[in-house]
């Protein structure tokens, strides 16, 4: 509503079916799995053993990184000709807004929750809210890479994916390629 990068049609199929479903499969059926699977993994592993000997705040700060790094190749790889089957429908929205990047198939989700997978021995005897924490950031961060907001500054895209930058990513135009 404030400082749109661009005007919508809020009332758009695409954005009102596909986008909700998504979200919903992703809220209820992802993080249900990932739920399971956390409570299912075993701490006595050795290597699991040797993670935990460090300070939480730590391993952590460590998942995070690694985990965004992590996401960020799996995202890369997406993009190749070989996964990006997987990934187009993500990139199918005619409009960006905040939910638009909740849309994904099954394949991707998987491929997308896959680093942090993969990295959360890192984290297992952490308490709940650190994981209801990190859920919230990674949301929250999709969230704002997806918003329709006109937002600059130069520096900071050096660090971060901001609306705009991820605008450019989704584009369709030719010189964006």
């Amino acid at each position: 509503v404030v400082r749109t990068a661009r005007k919508l049609d809020d009332w758009a199929g695409d954005a009102l079916v596909l986008d909700v479903a998504s979200f919903f499969f992703y809220q209820f059926v992802v993080v249900y799995w990932a739920t399971v699977l956390r409570e299912h993994m075993p701490l006595s592993f050795a290597p699991t053993r040797f993670l935990l000997a460090f300070p939480l705040p730590l391993r952590i700060a460590v998942y995070y990184v690694v985990g965004d790094l992590s996401g960020y190749w799996m995202h890369r790889l997406t993009h190749t000709k070989y996964v990006w089957r997987v990934h187009h429908f993500h990139h199918s929205t005619t409009q960006m807004y905040w939910l638009a990047g909740v849309r994904s198939t099954i394949w991707q989700q998987t491929l997308s929750n896959l680093p942090y997978i993969l990295w959360a021995p890192l984290v297992f005897d952490a308490p709940p809210s650190v994981y209801t924490g990190l859920l919230f950031l990674n949301i929250l961060t999709n969230h704002w890479m997806h918003m329709n907001f006109q937002w600059r500054s130069n520096w900071i895209e050096y660090v971060f994916v901001t609306p705009r930058s991820h605008h450019i990513h989704h584009s369709a135009a030719p010189a964006h390629y």
